[in-house]
């Protein structure tokens, strides 16, 4: 039959619309197709920890073997504790050395604190798609288990990026979910440029993926962003711009936590001393200048620079502040989202209230500029307060959160 030929199937007016009918398909082929790839190209979790022979390459296990100088215990493994965070990479093809002893260095510090490593040794996508697909494999395997055996967390890290201090473990960084104020979030990323120029640098180095199935939602959505986008130049960091740009969606927001990037993911010549890790990201003789590093690293040239216990480290003082910071918007904005305006609610007060919200909001945004916004939580307060005072609002129930004679001494 010519092409020309083929049958043309009309549907019947019990069926959907045209303009329906032509797209409904999409999302379906599209979900089969990354189901299928995740589940038939990827690997289970690989254990380095064991000696299998042909399971890795050889420069990754001398690798480790180069590393012995790293504690092989710490409290939460030696206790036998089921592992919540994972840590994951990409290392496959020809690489630098550089990079073996990189992941190597992630691959001793996830068994001090009883992490569980993925790394990705061949290629499951195009380029760095296999990055996207390898985090959606896992966290759909993680979902497919019992929630009690089940891991929390995913660090996902490059293997350009060097683990320089061993003592500040990953929990660190994340929020308390069992909180209601942080049930949301799925993503905690960083951004280049300090987070004010409205989320558009999001470096995807260093981030942190919940294993959750809006997770799985946002890695598919930016796998087929593309499909949906054919004329997009998304550049050389295709998936990570396509990443960005589905996080900054008004339904995705919320479940993004902005944490400044010097804290898990400066680069190669920013890191303060104590950080955990440097990623060597976008330089010249990038292998030169990461074995320079890794070398004194592991000679303890380094010396008291490296190794910082956590309460000696800028995370104690400055992670104090943020969350502080962090909650206390979140607990405002809450507040206000709780409030309930009727039509005795004057025009002037209803327009304060929403134009509050939107503004705790976009402060969330850009949660890891916290430092320039200190003042502007206490003003928003003492604003709220009064605008409580004029208008009687109490019918919400919360709106002695913001009073004189409230628990947090207002």
């Amino acid at each position: 039959m010519a092409r020309g030929d083929l049958p043309v199937f009309e549907w019947t007016t019990t069926a959907r619309p045209k303009s329906l009918r032509q797209f409904w398909m999409v999302p379906v082929l599209l979900t089969f197709a990354v189901l299928t790839l995740t589940t038939y190209l990827l690997r289970p979790f690989p254990n380095f920890y064991a000696d299998e022979s042909g399971s890795r390459s050889t420069k990754f296990t001398d690798a480790i073997d180069w590393h012995n100088s790293f504690p092989s215990s710490s409290p939460s493994a030696a206790s036998g504790d089921r592992p919540k965070i994972g840590t994951v990479s990409v290392l496959w093809g020809t690489v630098p050395e550089a990079y073996h002893r990189a992941v190597a260095r992630f691959a001793q510090y996830s068994r001090r604190y009883n992490y569980e490593l993925s790394v990705l040794e061949r290629s499951v996508g195009i380029g760095h798609w296999s990055k996207t697909l390898h985090l959606m494999y896992l966290i759909l395997r993680e979902l497919e288990k019992p929630d009690e055996d089940r891991l929390e967390w995913l660090l996902w890290f490059d293997a350009d990026v060097i683990l320089i201090n061993q003592e500040i473990p990953l929990e660190t960084f994340l929020p308390d979910t069992s909180n209601p104020l942080y049930e949301d979030i799925r993503f905690v990323a960083a951004r280049d440029g300090g987070g004010n120029n409205g989320g558009a640098s999001l470096n995807s180095g260093v981030f942190f993926a919940r294993v959750h199935i809006d997770s799985v939602r946002i890695f598919a959505k930016a796998y087929a962003y593309h499909l949906y986008h054919p004329d997009a130049n998304f550049g050389n960091t295709y998936d990570q711009t396509a990443l960005q740009l589905v996080l900054m969606e008004d339904q995705n927001r919320r479940h993004v936590l902005w944490e400044p990037h010097s804290w898990f993911n400066p680069h190669q010549h920013e890191w303060a001393p104590g950080a955990l890790c440097a990623h060597f990201f976008f330089i010249g003789n990038k292998a030169a200048e990461m074995t320079n590093l890794l070398d004194s690293l592991d000679s303890g040239q380094q010396g008291g620079k490296a190794q910082v216990p956590y309460e000696k480290s800028f995370y104690s003082s400055d992670l104090d502040a943020f969350w502080d910071w962090n909650r206390r918007v979140r607990e405002t904005l809450r507040a206000v989202e709780d409030f309930k305006l009727d039509e005795t609610t004057s025009a002037f007060h209803i327009e304060m209230f929403n134009s509050t919200r939107l503004h705790l909001e976009d402060m969330l945004w850009h949660s890891d500029s916290y430092t320039k916004t200190g003042q502007e939580i206490l003003d928003i307060e003492q604003r709220l307060d009064i605008a409580l005072d004029e208008t009687w609002i109490e019918k919400s129930g919360r709106d002695d959160h913001f009073r004189a004679d409230d628990d947090r001494g207002f």
